[in-house]
């Protein structure tokens, strides 16, 4: 039984209200969301638009490229591309893709560690598309890089 205003690391204590102090999130199979299973977002605005926020990072061994964001339309949508965060402790190549084509390449520095994915009018992507951002460890040792990619999805 857990008594009324303790908090611990092996329990959850819960106020009057029923409202609890600390959430962990798990996944459908009861693993632990971490950086090697990251926790989708998304959120529905009230004209049904579906928001969508991909999250990746990885340590990447020097000279290597890795995919760190995917996102694959569903069927019947269609996706807006807004922006993305591209980002790490050392310098990287971030290259952003669709469906294989590259639509743009950006770079980070030791003076601006991240950067901001963004054009000038909005990108759309129609259903099954494929959206991606890749990144080249351009250092010496290994680095950590992370990226976000976001859009929306709207029914087509």
């Amino acid at each position: 039984m857990v008594e009324k205003g303790i908090l611990t690391h092996e329990r959850i204590a819960w106020e009057d209200s029923a409202r609890a102090r600390r959430v962990i999130s798990v996944d459908g199979s009861g693993n632990l969301y971490s950086l090697n299973n990251p926790l989708p977002v998304t959120s529905v605005d009230s004209t049904g638009t579906t928001t969508i926020n991909i999250f990746g990072q990885s340590l990447i061994a020097k000279g290597a490229t890795m995919t760190l964001a995917t996102y694959t339309v569903p069927a019947g949508k269609k996706f807006t591309f807004t922006g993305g965060l591209l980002g790490g402790d050392g310098l990287g190549i971030f290259t952003f893709s669709v469906n294989g084509t590259t639509i743009g390449v950006w770079r980070n520095s030791g003076s601006v560690p991240s950067t901001v994915l963004k054009f000038i009018e909005s990108l759309d992507i129609s259903a099954t598309g494929l959206a991606e951002i890749k990144v080249k460890n351009d250092n010496g040792k290994p680095r950590t890089f992370e990226v976000t990619l976001s859009g929306y999805n709207i029914d087509i």
